[in-house]
């Protein structure tokens, strides 16, 4: 419904007494949609293939459990993942790169100069469509076709160990090693112009460590290692009164979760290989082994070594792959105490108590939700001479305490 004739977004400048004198098309109001609509010249297009499948999910899992004494439980289990028909997008009609200088009328140039300027200002010249002559081509930009060819895996091995409650005391710990590898997805929405495979038709060059959520994502979901353990106390009851009312009863507990790296992915600040092709999905080259900084090691300060990479040149594209960058690892521990209180005869007291990053760590790069949706914590855009390429400008919460008292009758 948002794709022309019957939706579309214009933009031009102009003067208030004449507002449409620089609009290619003219004054297209009164608009009207019937067969004679008109088409905004360079429209965008996002459309489907004709046998666009529905994404499927194959799950499997072998679990083996193994009970010692009466409190405790140690399990390993093996989870894995096929999922096929992701839906990803390619363009059908990018902007040409056309090498060499061209005379004033070629290519929609006003003046003499580069075929392909480095500012795009005749993109919709070079497109596809328009240097192929197809009928109609002034009317078509951006076609970005829905493909629903991709594929993903998941494979994982999870250690547990459990103490369930007694004498006052439960033990949950669990650590996870797996890994995570999928072709480019947009997930469940309907893909951005621009921002598909940055290579048409070739998915297989997108392939990487599970991006994150939408097409273009900037980091990886994948997490090779995940460890976590929650300890609960409840400290009993002593036979001396005094000990009794002053220590008797407290519950104390602690949550300790650590990640590895989450994998991230430079971009570029202007569209280098002039296709039109989104920025954001383009690479620089990586000219050095190691991406991270040396001597002492990445910091916060330094994380992504600059002279690792250089701007490809104009008109090409880098060949390095999405998400294969780690940053820092990701670890949270939390601490809580509570207890308590008769009040008469039908009155609860109590008091509780919770401190957060209980060792008050600077902790680079951001907190899990804000990855997920879709941040980074990391300079990613890569320019010569930038000044936060590569650097963690961001650092998740310090020390937070919080104290609250609930009476309940």
């Amino acid at each position: 419904a948002d794709a022309p004739p019957f939706g579309g977004t214009s933009i031009w400048s102009g003067q208030f007494s004449h507002p449409y004198d620089t609009n290619p098309g003219g004054n297209i109001f009164p608009y009207k949609v019937d067969k004679n609509a008109p088409f905004v010249p360079y429209g965008t297009y996002i459309f489907p293939t004709k046998d666009l499948k529905t994404t499927a999910v194959n799950q499997w899992n072998l679990v083996v459990q193994h009970q010692f004494g009466n409190d405790w439980l140690v399990s390993a289990n093996y989870i894995g993942s096929e999922s096929s028909h992701l839906w990803s997008s390619f363009e059908l009609n990018p902007s040409v790169y056309i090498p060499g200088n061209c005379a004033a009328g070629q290519y929609g140039l006003l003046v003499p100069g580069p075929c392909s300027p480095a500012n795009n200002s005749n993109s919709n010249s070079r497109r596809f469509f328009t240097i192929k002559n197809y009928p109609g081509n002034k009317y078509f930009g951006y076609m970005e076709q829905l493909d629903s060819g991709g594929t993903g895996s998941y494979h994982g091995l999870g250690l547990a160990v459990t103490k369930r409650l007694s004498r006052g005391l439960l033990v949950n710990t669990n650590y996870t090693w797996s890994h995570c590898i999928s072709d480019l997805s947009i997930g469940d929405s309907t893909g951005n112009a621009g921002a598909g495979m940055l290579i048409p038709g070739n998915r297989r060059n997108d392939r990487s460590n599970c991006q994150s959520n939408e097409i273009g994502g900037t980091f990886s979901s994948d997490r090779r290692h995940i460890f976590n353990t929650t300890v609960v106390y409840e400290v009993p009851k002593f036979s001396n009164r005094s000990l009794r009312m002053v220590v008797s009863g407290w519950k104390l507990s602690e949550i300790f979760r650590t990640t590895s790296a989450y994998l991230v992915t430079p971009g570029l600040p202007s569209d280098v290989s002039l296709t039109m092709e989104s920025a954001a999905i383009q690479r620089p080259l990586q000219v050095l082994q190691d991406p991270l900084c040396p001597n002492p090691g990445p910091a916060p300060s330094c994380w992504i070594n600059p002279a690792a990479f250089k701007t490809p040149d104009l008109g090409t594209l880098s060949p390095m792959g999405r998400n294969n960058i780690p940053g820092p690892r990701l670890w949270t521990f939390d601490t809580a105490f509570s207890r308590e209180f008769a009040v008469g005869e039908r009155g609860r007291l109590e008091f509780r108590g919770e401190a957060f990053n209980v060792t008050n760590s600077m902790r680079p790069g951001i907190s899990l939700p804000s990855l997920a949706a879709g941040a980074s914590g990391l300079g990613l855009i890569y320019a010569s001479g930038s000044a936060t390429f590569g650097q963690i400008t961001s650092s998740q919460d310090p020390r937070i305490l919080q104290l609250a008292l609930r009476y309940s009758f």
